[in-house]
């Protein structure tokens, strides 16, 4: 696909790199490490430019990056764009050059995990199997192999960085090496208080009110009004509306070994696709 048209007059505004997910794959983690190293979006995590809001146009997304140290690399932790088609095409056309990092887990647990996050935002109230079939991005994000490759045709195996979760769960201090060095900064030493990745999800007290609050705040993210959303949360909102319900038992053990044996031809397309062993993923732990 060529360049945009307007490509070459945004080069030096844009990001260098983008870490594309996909979504409860330590990206928070990732996001947290690189703050106060990277020039990252300002005033919100993930803006969502190239998958939700494109229409806005490319100065909307350019302003998130208004305040960039011109010494440091810019980029995004944006962990929607992974399954994302029209994603990885506009990055394509507007960032042929980009450094993408690919960061995967076991999608079975990746899958559980993104089932406790959604209850805790009140984005589902009912069952983790009736949650997959309500929501079929749940298990598209999950065809890992399918869409590296096409992050891989897009921009090219050296400028595409995979990484494990169990990697970061392994050394975290080396897996932050690996993709500091990747875009280009120096190592960030880890403090030990840091090194964990701790999912505390549990569903929402009130799931119909913290739908209402969670689609306000996305509506205000749109408009970029993030010292709405920033009030709000200094005000106790997210502690009240997100989470604070009995928590979930563990993943039904034969809906993991499913969901693994659905998930098998993917993750054997991965370890060829990457050169690495997925065992542990085949069989569960």
């Amino acid at each position: 696909m060529p360049p945009h048209p307007d490509a070459r007059a945004a080069r030096g505004r844009l990001p260098s790199f983008i870490a594309v997910g996909p979504q409860r794959t330590a990206t928070t983690w990732l996001h947290l490490r690189l703050a106060d190293h990277a020039n990252l979006p300002e005033g919100v995590n993930e803006p969502l430019f190239f998958d939700d809001h494109y229409d806005k146009g490319i100065d909307w997304y350019l302003a998130h990056f208004a305040h960039a140290d011109p010494g440091r690399p810019t980029g995004e932790i944006a962990p929607t764009y992974f399954h994302s088609r029209e994603a990885c095409a506009r990055i394509g056309q507007w960032m042929p050059h980009c450094r993408i990092v690919c960061s995967l887990r076991d999608p079975v647990a990746r899958l559980y995990s993104l089932y406790r996050m959604m209850s805790g935002y009140g984005m589902t109230s009912v069952s983790f199997e009736e949650t997959l079939e309500r929501e079929p991005f749940m298990r598209e994000s999950s065809r890992y192999a399918h869409h590296l490759t096409r992050w891989f045709e897009t921009f090219g195996r050296d400028r595409t960085l995979v990484v494990l979760h169990d990697d970061l769960k392994r050394d975290p201090q080396r897996y932050l090496d690996e993709v500091c060095g990747f875009i280009g900064l120096p190592p960030i030493p880890i403090a030990e208080a840091e090194r964990g990745t701790p999912e505390r999800e549990t569903p929402a007290r009130f799931p119909a009110a913290s739908r209402i609050v969670w689609r306000t705040a996305n509506a205000l993210r749109s408009r970029r009004l993030y010292g709405v959303v920033s009030t709000g949360r200094a005000l106790g909102l997210r502690r009240l509306f997100v989470g604070g319900g009995r928590d979930l038992p563990p993943i039904d053990p034969a809906t993991a070994a499913r969901l693994r044996d659905w998930l098998l031809p993917e993750m054997e397309a991965l370890e060829r696709l990457i050169g690495r062993d997925l065992s542990a993923w085949k069989i569960g732990r």
